[in-house]
């Protein structure tokens, strides 16, 4: 599969993962028709419907501390190779799947446009899994 194949694989690992996560909650989950949004998630909570963006990461700290890109780099035509930082215009939550099978759901407007965050103490209260 080479490395794309086991970066594609690692983030439908997350995906999975995230749907599995939302619908034992009891939430009902739908995915965008096309990939050209910000979120790959639509959960309906049964009062509102909230968009979010999954990302996996199987990358760990000198510290032993997972990190996760929050930037995608656009390949297609339509983002003509831009750099897209999460924030709360495109989704609402970030759904993280970590290698270890650790999950975190954290509201977007915690990350201030950073690139790359490490998931320590300060995101702990967000682990869900």
């Amino acid at each position: 599969a080479g490395e794309n194949g086991v970066h594609k694989d690692q983030g439908n690992v997350g995906e999975a993962a995230a749907i599995l996560y939302f619908t034992k909650s009891g939430a009902k989950v739908s995915k965008p028709l096309f990939e050209n949004t910000s979120y790959d998630l639509i959960v309906d909570d049964g009062l509102s419907l909230c968009r979010v963006q999954v990302k996996s990461t199987p990358y760990l700290s000198k510290y032993g501390i997972y990190q996760v890109e929050l930037r995608t780099k656009g390949g297609n035509t339509s983002w003509n190779g831009v750099v897209k930082l999460a924030d709360s215009s495109g989704c609402d939550k970030l759904f993280v799947y970590c290698s270890n099978g650790d999950t975190y759901l954290i509201p977007v407007m915690e990350f201030d446009g950073q690139g790359r965050v490490s998931l320590g103490i300060k995101y702990e209260s967000f682990r869900v899994m």
